[in-house]
């Protein structure tokens, strides 16, 4: 029995001992933030003063606010539910006075409170400073407590926008043949052209067979006409000798 009566009151002491020790960490941490509220307000940056007041329960400590001024935040709308991640993406998680940010090489890439988001720092010269080609123009404005760096800028970190993915190839519409469709009937291939033929040769002409002449129709028709005068001058000649010789 002694043994978890020991055990009890070991885990009450240590309890006893750290809730106290919470409390007093967030009541000093929430005084912590009231009062860099209270510089960023004499420094008339209201608009961001009034987001942290918004969640300072939810509010890290240890962290550095970059803090678009009035004119900036007017141009842009915030979700209520979007205020806390507002805030992160405008503060980086370590304390970074101007001395220490101004000695950053050009090109450097810092990871803000919200994850997958850079700041990077191009300087131009010591007295010049830019985050993502945003200007700082107001430097350390939070001075009242150890956990908080506070710095002004003349405009609004965007979120960084989802690169889309590319586009995937439509895929080729389906063929459908036309139903009952026939075959095409394919052309019959062109006859080939047809070639004279060759000339005769000049020692294979063919010899004309020679003609033979018949009688002439009017060789018959004078000869049968003849026969009959002729037989009439020997009939008056005859007749003109006896006529001569009688007398």
């Amino acid at each position: 029995m002694a043994e978890p009566i020991f055990y009890i009151a070991t885990m009450s002491l240590l309890l006893s001992s750290i809730i106290p020790a919470c409390a007093i960490d967030r009541h000093q941490q929430q005084e912590e933030i009231l009062a860099v509220v209270r510089d960023i307000q004499r420094a008339n940056y209201f608009t961001f003063a009034t987001l942290i007041n918004m969640v300072q329960t939810s509010v890290p400590s240890n962290i550095t606010f970059f803090m678009p001024d009035d004119r900036s935040l007017s141009k842009i709308i915030i979700p209520e539910h979007n205020v806390l991640k507002f805030l992160l993406r405008h503060s980086v998680p370590s304390l970074l006075p101007f001395t220490e940010l101004s000695r950053l090489p050009n090109g450097t890439s810092m990871p803000t409170d919200q994850p997958d988001y850079m700041l990077k720092v191009s300087s131009n010269g010591r007295k010049e400073l830019y985050l993502n080609n945003i200007k700082l123009t107001s430097p350390d404005i939070c001075k009242s407590g150890p956990s908080f760096r506070c710095h002004g800028i003349n405009g609004v970190f965007m979120p960084a926008l989802p690169i889309p993915a590319p586009p995937k190839p439509s895929p080729p519409p389906p063929h459908h043949s036309p139903p009952h469709a026939k075959p095409p009937i394919p052309a019959p291939p062109p006859s080939p052209p047809r070639r004279p033929p060759p000339p005769p040769h000049p020692h294979h002409a063919p010899v004309p067979s020679p003609v033979h002449p018949g009688p002439s129709p009017t060789a018959s028709i004078s000869s049968s006409n003849m026969l009959p005068r002729a037989r009439a001058w020997l009939c008056l000649l005859s007749l003109s000798i006896l006529l001569v010789s009688i007398y």
